[in-house]
């Protein structure tokens, strides 16, 4: 695949970072535009006939370290691959906000978050929901099949949150959530829960599905279950996007006092480092650094 500048993976910590958030890969596949996905492996994106794949628009890490770069190219195949435990990936689409976003084959461990964002009109309200596959008992009382998700008041509640919850900033229109691995099947007994590596499965096992093997952990996405975002926005109605400008997101992400971003989960000050998790934990700056 070649060098990418926003997630060489060369981010395996050799030496343990105490305080500091865990550091993982996640992926998911994101689908908006139906008139573009149609196309892939015909006239688009094909593997046989090697039909181009143009970017469609790009998604990169969160912070000022990382502006005026592309990123990783979106193209109509959508799937999506990259560190994850920072500060979150930002979307960008050429056509504008998409009304209608559906993530699929998500695939990301519990303890290092995957946050999404989204640059809207301001103004833009949102329905988020999660979706278990068809043959959830919808009738049962035992498990839940879909869930409508929680609009929260800060970034924070987000990351820390279980998975069920997004934040609109009311003055630049943007929508972050979180991305988790959902549990197949449904998603909840009946309540909504994040599902981690030691939950039991509805019907035995592991709510969590993985690959396990001689210490190796993968993450294993839950079959047709999906995060769907429905932008209420204006726009015509055979358009994927919303009509009006939205912003060109950028934010800060470093904390008070840690004024200087060194990789897309990391933030420092001249002695000690700020970190991408909750609490904003910091640690002396060492050599283990």
């Amino acid at each position: 695949m070649g060098y990418d500048a926003q997630g060489p993976l060369r981010f395996v910590d050799i030496l343990p970072r105490p305080g500091a958030p865990k550091r993982g890969l996640g992926h998911f596949r994101m689908e908006w535009d139906d008139s573009q996905h149609k196309q892939v492996g015909t006239t688009l994106c094909g593997n046989v006939n090697g039909a181009p794949c143009p970017p469609l628009g790009y998604m990169r890490h969160a912070g000022k370290r990382f502006s005026g770069q592309n990123g990783l190219a979106i193209t109509a195949r959508g799937d999506i691959v990259g560190p994850v435990g920072g500060y979150g990936w930002i979307v960008k689409l050429f056509d504008g906000a998409p009304r209608t976003v559906r993530f699929t084959e998500m695939e990301v461990l519990p303890e290092t978050p995957l946050l999404v964002s989204i640059a809207y009109p301001v103004g833009t309200t949102f329905n988020v929901s999660a979706h278990a596959a068809w043959w959830c008992d919808e009738a049962s009382t035992d498990v839940s099949c879909s869930h409508i998700y929680t609009k929260v008041s800060s970034l924070a509640q987000v990351r820390s949150g279980p998975g069920n919850r997004y934040f609109v900033d009311a003055k630049s229109g943007v929508l972050t959530l979180r991305i988790i691995t959902l549990p197949e099947g449904y998603l909840g007994r009946p309540e909504w829960f994040l599902p981690t590596r030691t939950d039991p499965g509805e019907y035995g096992g592991f709510a969590f599905k993985r690959f396990e093997r001689s210490g190796v952990f993968l993450p294993m996405s839950a079959y047709e279950a999906k995060i769907v975002i429905e932008a209420n926005c204006n726009g015509s109605d055979d358009s994927a996007y919303c009509s009006g400008s939205a912003v060109d997101y950028d934010p800060n992400v470093c904390p008070s006092g840690f004024p200087h971003q060194l990789a897309y989960d990391t933030c420092c000050s001249s002695s000690t480092l700020g970190l991408a998790n909750p609490s904003n934990k910091c640690v002396s700056a060492g050599t283990s650094w």
